[in-house]
């Protein structure tokens, strides 16, 4: 474990802060659909995210997609979706492409086209009897191959709303502008993903990745042979996975399924669940099957019941071990509030990311550890949902571009130490005030696109505990296996 040591100003900058908020109200999270009538708020990520206002509608299988990408809730989802869930398309359009194909009237069925003049285009295909859609934005003021940023939200049910497929000026799509990656929004026709082997995975079979394991590993296939088609757009040696809550339990099984495809991954509000031991998913993951939670759930058991009718006695973890790789270690951002009811039984001992955070090292991965509480003075709720500023967190911790200079760092620091914040909501906008492009590109060596630094993002909220021995791009090679590994990638 390497803690991060700045000089005395900095850490008073940093640790010296109250924490707290003002209650104002940001945007809903995305994933809930907004009434015909409202429009989107201009400018770039702010990471206030609030309730959504009245008239809005929850995205299928509760409120457990996210602002801006699909990855915050507005509060743990009433219920998880299956790994069930419709195979048949009710729309069926005249053209049926077997590769990603552009999105037309002719070819729509029940996907919505994304507009290309705002940056947005949706691609089309079909697997078998489903059909699939995700939705690429690149942003109008770049061109030439860029880093490519995945972004799943199942709950989005393929809307174009709950994958940020509207708005070019929304949070994610605002931080693809600014840090100048494509943004793919990938989403399941029924509401729910399907991780492999019906939810067992054991160190018999710590990595079921087969085609017969999930019906979306064909879907994924598909989007990686898409950017690999398309180098003058995409940079396919740059490849990124984020997600919140379910979502993000996805994006490591992306990570680790296709490791030769994605560099890094950020895991906010979950990490690994263990068999036998709390925290319990709301799909009861690890304790029972997917197959039998779909029983139980059909039948209005809830987890515990279900864990004492169909124990799952073949379970150790849950969505997928994360292998030691011969070829590089995978970056693994983890982010959680203490309070997170869904993600966290007891802070210390009974953890998803601290779970996953000890195999990842293990195995000799790249992981990175940051726990958040909710302040003292209660402005801060904490709860089920990414830290603030979380677009920056994202780019930052998985090194999308490269870092800030150390001068730059020490210009931003003075920079919102200058607004006098006292409360943390305060502290979070000081941190938005500088990082604007207007201002962040006056400070001394600061330019718009470099990734911010952990002292940097610290000074929007600290984290509790951290844990790291490197921040930003990992390592291209792999280091030795380390003795604790139990499997190979």
């Amino acid at each position: 474990m390497f803690q991060i040591v700045k000089s005395f100003a900095i850490l008073a900058l940093i640790i010296g802060t109250a924490y707290g908020q003002k209650g104002s109200k940001g945007p809903p999270p995305d994933g809930w659909t907004p009434p015909s009538d409202w429009t989107a708020p201009s400018g770039g990520p702010s990471g206030s995210k609030g309730p959504p206002p009245d008239g809005w509608t929850p995205p299928s299988g509760g409120p457990s997609g996210g602002p801006g990408n699909g990855e915050n809730g507005g509060g743990p989802p009433t219920e998880e979706p299956t790994t069930e869930g419709p195979t048949t398309t009710a729309v069926i359009p005249d053209e049926q492409p077997t590769s990603p194909t552009a999105c037309t009237d002719a070819n729509a069925g029940r996907c919505e086209c994304g507009d290309p003049a705002d940056g947005f285009q949706t691609y089309t295909f079909w697997l078998g009897d489903v059909q699939r859609c995700f939705t690429v934005f690149y942003p109008t003021s770049r061109d030439g191959a860029l880093p490519v940023v995945l972004a799943p939200n199942c709950y989005a049910q393929d809307r174009l709303s709950g994958i940020e497929g509207l708005n070019g000026k929304s949070d994610g799509n605002a931080a693809a502008t600014r840090f100048g990656f494509a943004r793919i929004g990938l989403s399941s026709p029924d509401g729910a993903w399907t991780f492999g082997n019906d939810g067992i995975v054991n160190n018999e079979n710590p990595m079921p990745c087969s085609e017969e394991d999930s019906k979306d590993i064909p879907y994924l296939q598909a989007v990686f042979d898409f950017v690999d088609a398309n180098p003058e757009q995409f940079d396919a040696s740059k490849i990124y996975a984020l997600g919140f809550s379910q979502n993000s339990m996805f994006s490591a099984y992306i990570g680790f399924c296709f490791p030769e495809k994605v560099l890094a991954i950020w895991q906010g509000g979950s990490g690994l669940a263990y068999t036998g031991v709390g925290p319990n998913l709301p799909g009861c993951q690890a304790q029972v099957t997917a197959s039998a939670f779909a029983e139980c759930h059909n039948d209005d058991t809830q987890c515990t019941q279900c864990m004492e009718k169909s124990p799952c006695e073949e379970c150790q973890y849950w969505p997928i071990y994360p292998c030691y790789s011969a070829s590089r270690p995978m970056v693994d951002c983890l982010a959680v509030y203490d309070n997170d009811n869904i993600a966290v039984d007891d802070p210390d001992t009974s953890n998803s990311a601290t779970y996953m955070y000890d195999k990842l090292v293990a195995e000799g991965h790249d992981a990175r550890l940051f726990r958040f509480s909710a302040p003292e003075d209660g402005t801060i709720n904490g709860g089920h949902q990414d830290p603030k500023n979380k677009e920056y967190w994202q780019v930052g911790c998985m090194g999308i571009t490269a870092p800030c200079s150390e001068a730059c760092e020490a210009a931003f620091l003075d920079c919102v130490a200058s607004e006098s914040a006292v409360t943390a909501e305060e502290n979070v906008e000081a941190f938005q005030t500088c990082i604007d492009a207007n201002k962040f590109n006056g400070l001394d060596e600061c330019n718009e696109e470099c990734a911010p630094t952990f002292a940097m993002l610290a000074a929007s909220e600290m984290p509790t505990t951290f844990e790291f021995d490197n921040f930003g791009a990992g390592l291209d090679t792999a280091s030795e296996k380390p003795s604790s590994s139990i499997c190979d990638a």
